[in-house]
């Protein structure tokens, strides 16, 4: 009896994977919306188009957070540092508020600077905003792990 049901339940398995592998695999990823050209603006009318900047404000945190690990190492701390950039790669960076060990603060503003007049600020393609403003946020300690975290959902809206 027992023979039986083993025989009978390696059977139904071997049925199952061989229906498995034979359907053909389903993606559960969506197809990416595409916004223009160049995946960054679309139309919304004969006047209007909106301007996507979260790829762009996504390139700019990932820089400034391996800057900041760069010039942090192993400093503990939280800083929040005020950054503003103009439409000519100009960085200013301005310290908000610091936990923990001060030069973690200083490290991290010194990490924002460095990237004045580079090429990860160039704005997207359109733009007409004269500056971007946001603060930056960085926190290292026991137990915390470090993330990347940047602004979502920016779009600017432009005018023919």
């Amino acid at each position: 009896m027992v023979k039986k049901l083993l025989n009978s339940a390696t059977l139904t398995l071997t049925l199952f994977l061989c229906v498995c592998a034979s359907a053909p695999a389903k993606s559960h990823d969506k197809e990416p919306i595409k916004l223009g050209a160049e995946q960054n603006s679309f139309e919304l009318g004969t006047s209007e188009s909106v301007l996507e900047w979260d790829r762009w404000h996504h390139r700019v945190g990932k820089a400034l957070s391996q800057a900041v690990h760069k010039y942090a190492g192993r400093l503990m701390g939280t800083a929040s540092v005020r950054i503003t950039i103009d439409h000519d790669w100009n960085l200013t960076a301005e310290l908000v508020k610091q936990t923990g060990n001060p030069e973690l603060a200083k490290a991290c503003v010194t990490a924002a600077t460095s990237l004045d007049k580079t090429d990860v600020l160039a704005f997207p393609e359109g733009s007409k905003r004269p500056q971007v403003r946001f603060n930056f946020e960085y926190k290292r300690a026991f137990f915390v792990v470090p993330k990347h975290e940047y602004i979502k959902n920016d779009y600017e809206t432009l005018s023919d």
